[in-house]
């Protein structure tokens, strides 16, 4: 048996029709090419863009550097690589995500796990921002964007251009800057605190939209942040009692 052949035999992976099985050279290389991008990801979150050489990220990926330009001889082969797969693979969750988005009143859980899709993927947000790159949200923004249209679309008593006004604020909403916003040290939501907070507020914006009086009492969840919710619903039922007197 070839060396090829016996490669092939160790690596091949169920797949597809017709989809050829990587040999275990190939696999090494693409494992290379993943671990260097996950170093990028780290000396860009850590040092900030221009922190560090490229011998920095192939000494942290632990090859050397003439095998680094091998696989990007440059920072912008990186960032086309990081959008070709790990922003592949954040868009392909954040989808999922909004692909079960029916309304805005029954799911407050949708905004919630779609902000834990942001935490996994933390430093590679975050290193987009630093960056300055736009995309890393995932390549279908404009599908989540049409999703969010669409239920907006179907409630009661919301004109056209309407929707399209409530469609723009709550994909901002929804996105990794409200999620980064949230998750700072000055105001240290968790994910799923912060999700809960997003999804009340579109809530108050659609009520609003259709004319429907009165505050709407946030998400309550476990924990310390319960306290806060619940003095927050206080305050709301107090207020609403003052206005019925």
């Amino acid at each position: 048996m070839t060396r090829e052949r016996s490669e092939r035999r160790v690596e091949a992976e169920p797949g597809g029709a017709g989809k050829r099985a990587l040999t275990l050279r190939e696999r090494q290389a693409e494992q290379v090419r993943r671990e260097l991008r996950s170093q990028f990801i780290r000396l860009v979150t850590e040092r900030g863009v221009d922190g560090f050489t490229f011998q920095d990220l192939a000494s942290a990926a632990g090859v050397s550097t003439r095998t680094l330009y091998r696989y990007f001889p440059n920072r912008e082969a990186i960032i086309e690589s990081l959008m070709d797969n790990e922003a592949r693979e954040l868009d392909r969750e954040l989808l999922r995500e909004a692909g079960s988005l029916t309304t805005f009143d029954t799911n407050p859980d949708l905004v919630a796990s779609t902000f834990e899709v942001f935490d996994k993927h933390a430093q590679l947000v975050h290193a987009a921002r630093i960056l300055g790159v736009t995309g890393f949200d995932g390549r279908k923004r404009e599908d989540r964007t049409t999703l969010v249209r669409q239920v907006i679309a179907e409630t009661d008593g919301i004109d056209a251009a309407t929707v399209e006004q409530l469609a723009g604020l709550v994909r901002l909403l929804l996105g990794s800057e409200t999620w980064s916003r949230l998750r700072e040290a000055d105001i240290n939501l968790d994910a799923r605190e912060a999700g809960y907070a997003v999804h009340w507020a579109v809530q108050v914006l659609i009520r609003a939209a259709v004319g429907v009086a009165g505050p709407l009492r946030p998400r309550v969840v476990s924990g310390a942040s319960s306290a806060a919710e619940g003095a927050v619903s206080t305050r709301a039922q107090g207020s609403e009692v003052s206005r019925e007197d």
